[in-house]
C-alpha cells in the first residue's frame, strides 16, 4: 500500500502554479491553434482568394507575353527572381502577416503574456535514448496523443466523406459546362467541405483544451508534505521563527535592563514583581515604567537597582497592578498616580534630608 503522504492528492497551490509558469508549463491546447488558424485560413482565403488569383494570373499572363523578349542571363534571371518574390510578397504578405498576428492572438489568448528561456536550457538527461523511447511508447500522454491523432483522423476523414458524397452527385451535372462554371463549383465545394472540417476541428479543440486543463491540475497536484513544505517556507520554520523570538527578547530584556539605572524607584513584590518608575517633573505628565519583570527578573532589576544606589519599595498591590496594567515605555494609568506619588514624595524627602546632612 502506498503511503498516503507521497500520494498527489492537494489542489496546487497559488506559488506552485506560478512555479510552473516561470518554468513554461502552462495550459495549452495546440488543436486550438490549428483549429483558430484552419477557419480564418479558409474564411481569408474565400475573401481574398479571388483577388490574389486575379493578380497571379495578370502577372502570370504578362510574363508568357513578354517571354519572347527575355534574354536569359545571370542577370536577367537574378532580376526577375528579386521581381517574382517580390510580386508574391505584396500579394501574400498580408495574408502572411494577419496568419502570424493570429498565432500570437491565440497564444495569449490561452497562456497570457508570458517569457521564459527555461524550457529552451538543455537538459543532458533527455539525450538518453532509452529514456526517451520508454517516454514515446509507454506514457500516459504519449498514449492519448496517438489515441486523439487516430480519432481526429476517422472523424475528419467521415465528415469530408459524408460532405463529398452529396457534392459527387452534384457533379455529375457539370459535364457539360464551361470550365469558369466547374471551377466555381470547385471552389464552392472546397470551402463546403473545408468549413465543416474546421468545425470538427473547433470541436476537438474545445475538448482537447478541457483535457490539457485537467491534465495540468492532476501533474500540478502537490502531496500534504510538500503543501506542509511550502507552510514552512512561505510563513517560515517553526523552529527558526522560536530561535528569532528568542533572540528578539533578549534583545529586548538587554535594552529593558540598561534603562533600570535611569529609574528613581523600584516597586516590589517583594519578590515575584519589580517595577522600575522614572519620573521628571519637567518632561512627563506622569511617571513612566521604564522596566519590569517576575521573579528571576525581577530579581535582576533590583540586582541592577542596588548597584546604582536606586531606592527599592515594597507595596504588593501596587507592585501587581503596575506590572500587569502598564507596558513598558507607557505611563502609568491615572487610577494609580495617588499611590506612586506618595512614594515618589517620600523618595524625594530621603533624598533632601540626606543631602542636608
Amino acid at each position: 500500500m502506498a503511503d498516503s503522504g507521497s500520494e498527489k492528492t492537494e489542489a496546487p497551490s497559488g506559488k506552485k502554479l506560478s512555479d510552473a509558469r516561470d518554468k513554461g508549463q502552462v495550459v495549452k491546447s495546440v488543436e486550438i491553434n490549428s483549429a483558430v488558424m484552419l477557419t480564418f485560413g479558409l474564411l481569408m482565403i474565400s475573401i481574398t482568394g479571388t483577388s490574389m488569383m486575379q493578380q497571379i494570373a495578370d502577372v502570370t499572363r504578362n510574363v508568357l507575353r513578354s517571354a519572347h523578349t527575355i534574354t536569359l542571363t545571370v542577370d536577367s534571371v537574378h532580376h526577375y527572381f528579386t521581381l517574382g518574390v517580390l510580386l508574391l510578397a505584396g500579394i501574400l504578405g498580408p495574408t502572411l502577416l494577419v496568419f502570424m498576428g493570429l498565432g500570437i492572438v491565440t497564444n495569449v489568448a490561452q497562456v497570457g503574456f508570458m517569457f521564459t528561456m527555461k524550457p529552451m536550457k538543455p537538459k543532458f538527461s533527455k539525450l538518453n535514448p532509452i529514456t526517451g523511447l520508454s517516454k514515446v511508447m509507454i506514457s500516459k500522454r504519449s498514449m492519448v496523443e496517438m489515441v486523439k491523432g487516430m480519432a481526429k483522423i476517422a472523424i475528419v476523414s467521415f465528415v469530408a466523406y459524408v460532405a463529398m458524397e452529396k457534392l459527387i452527385v452534384q457533379s455529375v451535372e457539370l459535364m457539360d459546362s464551361e470550365p469558369a462554371a466547374i471551377m466555381s463549383f470547385i471552389a464552392r465545394a472546397s470551402f463546403i467541405v473545408g468549413l465543416k472540417i474546421c468545425g470538427v476541428f473547433l470541436i476537438i479543440a474545445i475538448f482537447d483544451y478541457a483535457f490539457q486543463k485537467y491534465d495540468f491540475t492532476m501533474q500540478q497536484k502537490m502531496t500534504k508534505e510538500e503543501v506542509k513544505e511550502e507552510g514552512k517556507q512561505a510563513e517560515g520554520d517553526p523552529l527558526t521563527k522560536s530561535r528569532v523570538r528568542s533572540m528578539q527578547r533578549q534583545q529586548a530584556r538587554k535594552r529593558m535592563m540598561a534603562n533600570v539605572p535611569k529609574a528613581d524607584v523600584i516597586i516590589t513584590n517583594p519578590t515575584h514583581y519589580a517595577v522600575a518608575l522614572q519620573y521628571d517633573p519637567a518632561k512627563m505628565g506622569a511617571p513612566i515604567v521604564v522596566a519590569k519583570g517576575m521573579n528571576l527578573i525581577a530579581q535582576k532589576i533590583k540586582d541592577i537597582a542596588k548597584e546604582h544606589n536606586i531606592p527599592i519599595m515594597e507595596d504588593r498591590p501596587l507592585a501587581r497592578a503596575l506590572y500587569k496594567s502598564v507596558e513598558i515605555g507607557e505611563q502609568i494609568s491615572e487610577h494609580l498616580f495617588k499611590a506612586v506619588a506618595e512614594i515618589l514624595a517620600y523618595i524625594y524627602q530621603m533624598r533632601n534630608a540626606s543631602r542636608r546632612a
